[in-house]
């Protein structure tokens, strides 16, 4: 297809091409005709306008008709120029004086065969040019006579030329209408008249033959135009056969595949062999897509099924661990209280030692009772946060002192340093779970820190009159973290190091319980730390204001030695 267009395209630019020539050449012969039509006028008038200057000079002896008589012949002839400007009627205005009379100088002069070899004049045409010269030439010789006797320069006694003699007019008014004269002008009549035939002739020949070409390339043109408009009817068919309507179908599946109805197809489909591969493609491509949502839609179903049924079991197991944890710490307060009261009857200091280590193994063991207890209920979803009013120092000092009596066996600096610019006072809120918080990294600080301090700095960020945006920082001089220790840091049942649980024991639970409750309250836990220069656990709530209190001292500080 794209040969033939490529084939009619050439055959069009040749057909117009040889069009334009052809309208070009017929111009052409145009202006040929009209020049050599116009040359023809102006020898058949300047054959009449010298007759006229000889039968006036004759007539009235005026030498400026003489003086024009020759002039016309010698720009014949080739001796005078012609003017640039020379319309027919030029002669007849200087004639009539009503025209100032110059002719130019200086210019090249053309004679009258020059003019028709110009204009291509044939070889007859030429040889009746010539014809016309010479019966020019015998009239001249005549005309000079009647000229000469008019002048008085001429004896026609004597047949011959004088210096001095008496004008003869009669004479040369009879010269002129002699028969041989007088058949010289028929003759010189007759000969213009056949050349401007002749020239007619062959100038309009010329120009029918270029008009009758032109109309062969116009119809020719045409004809290549309603071939260029059918081959164009075909060609709209054949594209929207083979490529439209294919195209439309592929946008129709194509926006149907965009709206999600993936069981849409483009289907079998005429055309170009590139449509069909990309219809081909889609419908696979479709056909995947509907199989991968099939399979996604089963995966799916099992992940439900499976999380249901996970669900189900992480629910059975919490509560097997919380009934298990309330059955347990039911004794377990039992060995406590008898410890204690064991511990309390005088016993010797051997025995004493043992009661006290039963005592504190019963207490590791209630704290990790407790600590399970909380975790399921946090998986469980079950765990809510309380609302009530409470003093934020009394939090901090409560949390401080469960963990004093460890710090004091360590001899470590206790730092409270509360910042409060606003003084917002009491607030709203859970303080069992936010003492929580504070005692679980406090005890983690005071555990992994041997020598220096445990600061707990709480900070203002902003308050309003109905709330306040309060930071919270534990920090600690203890053994650090690496920041792969950190990211493993809030796994449950998991601790930075396997290392540090046989050393300083624990669960792992206390960090994973404490991000749990400080997510609750719509905050988030984050941690610093640097091996051998400690670490700095800290999150930032918002708790809503109570009523204002006086404002406490903003830094205060608990040695666990002294205080």
């Amino acid at each position: 297809m794209a040969a033939s267009l490529c084939g009619l395209l050439f055959i069009i630019a040749i057909t117009t091409w040889a069009a334009l020539n052809s309208f070009y050449d017929a111009a052409d012969q145009e202006r040929h005709r009209q020049n050599s039509l116009a040359l023809m006028s102006d020898v058949r008038h300047e054959v009449d306008l010298l007759g006229r200057l000889v039968n006036s000079y004759v007539s009235t002896a005026n030498p400026r008709f003489l003086h024009y008589y020759y002039d016309i012949l010698a720009i014949r002839e080739g001796n005078k120029v012609r003017p640039e400007i020379f319309p027919p009627a030029f002669w007849d205005e200087v004639i009539a004086s009503s025209k100032p009379y110059v002719l130019p100088a200086g210019t090249k002069p053309i004679t009258l065969v020059m003019q028709t070899q110009k204009l291509e004049f044939d070889a007859q045409e030429q040889a009746i040019v010539s014809r016309i010269l010479a019966l020019t030439e015998q009239m001249k010789r005549i005309e000079q006579v009647a000229f000469a006797a008019t002048q008085g320069l001429y004896d026609p006694e004597k047949d011959e030329f004088v210096s001095e003699a008496k004008p003869q007019r009669e004479f040369a008014n009879q010269l002129l209408h002699r028969a041989d004269y007088l058949k010289l002008r028929a003759d010189l009549a007759l000969t213009v008249e056949d050349l401007s035939l002749l020239v007619d002739r062959r100038t309009q020949d010329s120009l029918e033959n270029a008009a009758r070409l032109l109309k062969g390339w116009i119809i020719a043109s045409l004809g290549m135009l309603a071939v260029t408009i059918l081959w164009l009817i075909f060609g709209y068919r054949y594209l929207r056969r083979n490529l439209l309507k294919p195209l439309i179908a592929l946008h129709r599946t194509a926006t149907a595949l965009a709206d999600k109805s993936y069981a849409e197809r483009v289907g079998k489909i005429r055309g170009v062999e590139e449509v069909k591969i990309l219809a081909a493609t889609i419908d696979g491509m479709a056909a995947a897509i509907e199989a991968d949502i099939g399979q996604r839609e089963i995966t799916q179903r099992e992940l439900s099924e499976a999380r249901a049924k996970a669900e189900v079991a992480t629910e059975a197991k919490s509560i097997f661990l919380a009934n298990m944890s309330h059955e347990i710490r039911t004794p377990m307060n039992a060995i406590l209280g008898m410890a204690y009261l064991v511990m309390k009857s005088g016993l010797p200091p051997r025995q004493h030692i043992q009661i006290n280590k039963i005592h504190g193994a019963a207490k590791t063991l209630l704290g990790i009772l407790n600590d399970i207890l909380d975790f399921s209920k946090i998986e469980a979803g079950k765990i809510k946060l309380e609302t009530t009013s409470f003093s934020l120092e009394e939090v901090a000092r409560d949390a401080f002192t469960m963990i004093q009596q460890r710090a004091c066996e360590k001899q470590l600096e206790l730092i409270l340093n509360c910042t409060r610019p606003h003084n917002p006072g009491r607030f709203n809120g859970d303080p069992l779970r936010l003492g929580q918080i504070l005692i679980n990294l406090l005890s983690n600080a005071v555990k992994f820190t041997n020598t220096g301090h445990v600061a707990l700095h709480i900070e203002e960020l902003a308050a309003d009159t109905d709330s306040a945006k309060l930071r919270f920082a534990i920090e600690d001089t203890g053994i650090g973290m690496t920041k792969g220790q950190i990211d493993q840091l809030f796994q449950e049942f998991s601790q930075a190091d396997g290392s540090i649980t046989r050393k300083y024991g624990g669960t792992g639970l206390g960090l994973s319980i404490s991000k749990h409750l400080v997510e609750a309250m719509g905050g988030k836990i984050l941690v610093t730390s640097e091996v051998d220069r400690g670490s700095c656990f800290s999150f930032t709530i918002k708790l809503p204001a109570a009523h204002r209190l006086r404002p406490a001292p903003g830094n205060n500080r608990l040695p666990a030695t002294a205080r």
